[in-house]
């Protein structure tokens, strides 16, 4: 009985030429500026919608459940910054080095929009309003430095 093999080594050939397209090194100054640059602007607009709505709530001027949802989407998108930031192959040290430091600002901004969710739903013994806000600040002053970098 023979085993014909043909198809087996066109799809080996098929996944080893697709596995070639993860490699980085490829990208240029500026795509490696757009490739870090995007997640840190979407993590700062998720931070600043964030700490808007933990003020107005704090002022009374937004209901718990719609500071909810605009925390909620708020926290989607950092999530997915941070997702990128993962995913990105830097092509060299420095732009690993870049990454790494914008994907711990990320971090931070991550776990201060979950601490006003966690705020906003009342589940945690944690931060108060002040701390809320301080945190989102501290998160947005974050990737404000990495936005100049």
């Amino acid at each position: 009985m023979q085993v014909r093999s043909v198809p087996a080594v066109v799809v080996l050939a098929a996944a080893m030429s697709l596995g070639g397209c993860a490699v980085g090194g490829t990208q240029t100054p500026a795509q490696v500026d757009e490739a870090l640059s995007d997640p840190i602007d979407q993590a700062a607009s998720a931070v600043a919608t964030a700490a808007l709505t933990a003020r107005l709530l704090r002022d009374d001027r937004l209901t718990a459940a719609a500071a909810d949802v605009a925390i909620a989407d708020a926290l989607h998108e950092v999530v997915d910054a941070r997702g990128s930031l993962a995913m990105f192959v830097p092509p060299d040290a420095e732009s690993n080095d870049r990454r790494t430091t914008a994907s711990a600002a990320v971090g931070l901004a991550l776990d201060a929009v979950a601490d006003a969710r966690a705020w906003v739903n009342a589940s945690s013994d944690g931060p108060g309003a002040a701390d809320v806000v301080a945190e989102l600040t501290d998160a947005a002053a974050a990737l404000d430095a990495q936005a100049g970098s």
